[in-house]
């Protein structure tokens, strides 16, 4: 914990007036499980140096034992849909794109802006703060640091935008961001075009931004501009072993691999009796919730594992009947998972906390990239030489099968680096 331990001293200490301890509001609203427990490390920290947190998540710990943390539900079962699961849906047309920003700017931060719990805090005129921390995209909630005059760090789960470098005096020209391999000019021109576009993206979405917070603060409470300004440091997670070297300020903290630091759920007796008696190796399956789960993609993959010599672990939302190879449960242990020593092989969608865990525990890949920072991580696993990526969309049997044959038995993961330790 000492690495971790010093980013988050470090990065307190330089941001409050000295104090033996502070009042710290953290809103994090992205209704995801692996972005809210990505920061539990975090929160377990402060709480246990003495600082009081007041934690607005979708995902509380329900620690009893970290007593300076209070925990406040964000829930959104009254829509008929998860705002987040929507922003899943955007593709990579300029229709589909215009689609994605109204919905990033507009209807989830409105939904989180109409909880009745941010409606207090709103009007709450008796609070006071000391430290105000926000997930970076969630741009109307940068009112609070101004409503609490109090210090603003935005943190991310995964990479910051531009906009989040550029508000602490660190731009960064952002060409090259999306795909690890050298450009060729044509690639670096359309790249430029796609930066184009979504900088005039993010653009529109200050508009949406000004108008939720005349509706929620009052006319002309802060503009957009303004709260940008209030940002006094940035939590970003990246490296720069998997991310390519850029210049960087004080103000950007680097915080890549919290979720190693987390403690961990246990392997049940039964689930290591499994993994323990797979003389042959296990392979552990995950691929949220696009890949794998139509009728069709789950009697492909099912046909395939049957075939293979190796036991299989299955993460999947449904429970159906399997060859006796395969296991199948919504949810598992997966670090400790990954951890363990007869592992050959992780079927991934790509997802930057999967992707880290399994360089960390030195596992190869077979990855199916979906969207967003999967299809940045699947370049990188072909990239260090630690997988390769498939098509869903172009999958059969044979060339599935074949593909984890070929990884298992031929790939040699001497690329891999403890990059922790």
């Amino acid at each position: 914990m000492g690495y971790f331990s010093l980013i988050t001293l470090c990065g307190i200490i330089s941001v409050i007036p000295a104090c033996s301890t502070a009042r710290i509001l953290a809103l994090m609203p992205v209704s995801l499980y692996s972005h809210q427990a990505y920061f539990y490390p975090l929160w377990q920290n402060l709480s246990q140096r003495g600082h009081k947190i007041t934690l607005y998540t979708t995902h509380p710990m329900n620690n009893l034992v970290l007593t300076n943390l209070t925990e406040v539900h964000i829930n959104f079962s009254k829509y008929d849909y998860s705002p987040m699961d929507v922003l899943k849906n955007g593709s990579d047309s300029l229709s589909g794109k215009l689609q994605f920003f109204d919905r990033l700017f507009g209807l989830f931060p409105n939904a989180v802006l109409e909880q009745d719990s941010i409606k207090q805090l709103i009007i709450n005129q008796n609070e006071h703060y000391d430290l105000v921390i926000v997930e970076s995209i969630m741009w109307s909630l940068y009112a609070f640091a101004k409503k609490f005059h109090a210090p603003l760090i935005v943190v991310s789960s995964l990479r910051c935008s531009i906009y989040s470098y550029a508000s602490v005096g660190n731009p960064e020209a952002d060409h090259q961001t999306l795909f690890y391999q050298d450009f060729t000019f044509l690639q670096r021109f359309s790249e430029a075009i796609q930066n184009w576009i979504v900088n005039g993206l993010f653009y529109l979405g200050k508009d949406k931004t000004n108008t939720l917070l005349d509706k929620h603060f009052g006319k002309d409470y802060a503009n957009i501009e303004e709260l940008f300004g209030k940002i006094s440091m940035v939590f970003d997670n990246t490296n720069n072993i998997l991310h390519k070297i850029r210049p960087l300020l004080n103000s950007v903290v680097q915080i890549s691999g919290l979720n190693l630091y987390a403690n961990h759920p246990n392997i049940s007796q039964d689930l290591q009796s499994i993994l323990d008696n797979a003389t042959n190796g296990f392979i552990y399956v995950s691929l949220g919730t696009v890949v794998g789960n139509t009728q069709t993609q789950t009697k492909l993959f099912l046909e395939a594992f049957k075939e293979l010599p190796y036991t299989v672990l299955w993460k999947h939302e449904q429970i159906f009947d399997a060859p006796s190879n395969v296991h199948v449960s919504k949810w598992f242990p997966q670090f400790n998972v990954l951890k363990h020593k007869n592992i050959k092989l992780f079927i991934t969608q790509c997802g930057s906390h999967s992707f880290l865990e399994s360089i960390y525990n030195q596992v190869p890949m077979v990855g199916f990239p979906v969207y967003l920072d999967q299809l940045t991580n699947g370049d990188k696993i072909e990239k260090f030489g630690v997988g390769i990526i498939l098509d869903y969309r172009t999958l059969n049997k044979d060339l599935f099968k074949d593909k984890i044959l070929e990884v298992i038995k031929n790939l040699r993961l001497v690329s891999f680096v403890r990059i922790y330790d």
